[in-house]
């Protein structure tokens, strides 16, 4: 048995050995990289912060650059809109006329207080409201006045809607609303565009400040305080009293201050009462413009080409008004007989009538009338007659001639009432040889 084992041994041995020589297989190794290998193959490792602070640097850049480009698009745009606005100043806002000079009928007399009110002056001491019924021309010879006077004259139309006041403002003095204070609002703007119309109804004090600025610099620069001229300020004082105050306080700060002067042009009625109220009128100089005379109105007519025998009845049924002998002269140069004019007007005066007077009050219009027609101003006092009214009575009387003056059949002046034109007069003594009252 123990001679066996090294046989055995030996013989095991053999075969492994034989299985070596004459096997396929590979002998079994551990594979171990080199190490200059294991750096060239293996993967880099990445650091977020570093990534995060490039982007953060990228991002102070081109914030920094838009907002450069910003201030500077400020400054820029800052310079020019000053440069247009003063430009505006000195060359003056003149609004065109719409009537031919071979129409124009020229009174030299109004016409010449209208030129030296609109001048610029080295010490002005007050401030104007010139009034002057519907229809007396006081706009046109006011627009020719500016026109003719040109520099240092800002003209502003108060439009029916007062609440684009604002924006008529703006327009006569060429202020900006769009101005934005960077690249980004004005960019915003033109993708979006206006930010909010209400905002140019409530600021028109923007542009009114800017004309106040404006003034300083103009005075500094040329010695004279500039005029700003506000047309049709009667609007206001129906619709938008607040800004009517705010106006006539300025005006008589900027006397005050010699700064600039103020010209409000209003027709009759609520406009002059409430300024009138105001402390702030004791700087202030008023003008009032009437009618045509016999001399210019027989001019009017014979320049429209009227025929001279009813010349006498068209002075007559309208007198000097300019708006309605305009009125009346296209009609007839349009072949429409006197007669059939004249009951047209009549008519116009009696839908009006209608609308102010209804059967409650028709008895206090008959004593308003009878007043009326016997002179040429009254007070409300004079239409209660021997008996005096009621404290109903009175407010009644008060209501109606506000009604009255609404409809243009009475105008307020001098502290008194009297017929709007030679239309109303003339119903109202039709009237009365008719019998109605």
């Amino acid at each position: 048995m123990h001679r066996l084992f090294p046989l055995a041994k030996k013989a095991l041995h053999s075969s492994r050995l034989y299985s070596r020589l004459y096997s396929s297989a590979p002998p079994p190794f551990e594979y171990k990289p080199d190490f200059h290998q294991v750096l060239q193959t293996a993967q880099p490792v990445v650091n977020p912060f570093k990534f995060r602070w490039k982007a953060v640097k990228i991002g102070v850049f081109v914030l920094g650059s838009v907002s450069s480009l910003s201030a500077f698009y400020v400054i820029v745009s800052h310079k020019l809109d000053e440069k247009r606005l003063k430009e505006t100043l000195v060359k003056g806002t003149c609004p065109s006329i719409h009537t031919t000079d071979s129409e124009y009928i020229h009174r030299p007399s109004v016409e010449s207080q209208f030129e030296r009110m609109v001048t610029p002056s080295v010490n002005p001491a007050s401030y104007f409201v010139v009034v002057g019924e519907q229809g007396t021309g006081k706009s046109t010879m006011m627009k020719a006045a500016c026109s003719k006077v040109g520099s240092g004259v800002i003209y502003v139309n108060v439009p029916e809607d007062v609440q684009d006041f604002g924006e008529s403002f703006a327009d006569s003095i060429g202020f900006n609303f769009r101005a934005s204070n960077s690249l980004l609002g004005y960019l915003h703007t033109l993708v979006y565009g206006e930010e909010n119309e209400q905002e140019k109804e409530r600021n028109w004090k923007l542009p009114y400040r800017k004309f106040k600025k404006l003034a300083i610099w103009y005075r500094e620069k040329y010695g004279t305080a500039p005029v700003l001229v506000i047309d049709n300020t009667n609007f206001l004082a129906m619709h938008a009293e607040y800004i009517l105050e705010v106006l006539q306080l300025g005006a008589k700060g900027a006397i005050d201050e010699n700064l600039f002067v103020t010209v409000f042009v209003t027709s009759d009625g609520f406009a002059l009462t409430q300024m009138e109220k105001r402390s702030a009128f004791s700087r202030g100089k008023l003008y009032r413009v009437g009618d045509l005379d016999d001399v210019q109105i027989k001019e009017f007519l014979s320049k429209r080409k009227i025929e001279p025998s009813i010349q006498d009845q068209v002075r007559d049924l309208v007198g000097g008004r300019v708006l309605l002998l305009s009125k009346v002269c296209e009609e007839l140069n349009a072949g429409i007989p006197f007669e059939i004019v004249k009951s047209d007007q009549m008519k116009d005066v009696e839908r009006r009538k209608k609308r102010a007077v209804k059967p409650h009050n028709e008895y206090i219009y008959n004593a308003v009338c009878r007043v009326a027609t016997s002179q040429h101003v009254f007070e409300a006092e004079e239409c209660q007659g021997a008996k005096a009214m009621t404290e109903e009575e009175f407010f009644k009387l008060e209501m109606l001639l506000d009604s009255l003056v609404i409809e243009n059949i009475l105008s307020k002046v001098d502290g008194g009432y009297t017929f709007h034109s030679n239309v109303e007069r003339a119903y109202v003594l039709k009237e009365c040889e008719r019998g109605s009252f």
